[in-house]
């Protein structure tokens, strides 16, 4: 299990062990993290627009991405195997290839349009965003579809709160 707040934690549940920490010592607030289903691939999100990946092994971490336009990493999803993950700050979201040892986004693309979440499907074949509708007052989302291989959002369908 991992959680993440003034540090990112990675945790043994069955043997109700922490296995090792991240931040403890700096300046990082770590707003959003996630597992992959084996355990083994973690990635988080913190407060200075970064993006750090992590073996379970090892508090080290292997690779490090920074969101160009700042803000806080507020989302992450990864999908199972833990080979591809997307992130946002709210206003740019970021497609990662985990399994590479580039630290470039595979795309990143901003927005006008206030992102609430992201995410994938188990094989990282569709991507959505839930957006904002703009509209001060309303309880109104807007399911959008992110394009794959370009980030682009595509289709949309738009909910009321009931």
């Amino acid at each position: 299990m991992v959680a993440c707040g003034s540090s990112v934690w990675v945790l043994d549940i069955e043997e109700q062990e922490l296995l090792w920490t991240y931040g403890e010592d700096d300046i990082y607030v770590w707003d959003t993290c996630d597992i992959s289903e084996d355990g083994q691939t973690i990635v988080a999100g913190n407060r200075q627009s970064s993006i750090a990946l992590w073996d379970q092994s090892s508090s080290d971490f292997v690779t490090w991405w920074t969101l160009t336009d700042g803000g806080f990493v507020d989302v992450v999803d990864m999908t199972e195997d833990g080979k591809t993950a997307i992130v946002s700050n709210g206003y740019s979201y970021a497609l990662i290839d985990l399994s590479s040892a580039d630290d470039e986004f595979v795309w990143e693309q901003e927005t006008d349009i206030a992102i609430t979440t992201v995410g994938l499907d188990a094989k990282a074949k569709r991507g959505y965003a839930i957006v904002d509708d703009g509209e001060t007052g309303t309880d109104v989302s807007i399911l959008r579809g992110v394009n794959m291989t370009t980030g682009k959002l595509t289709w949309k369908k738009r909910f009321e709160s009931t």
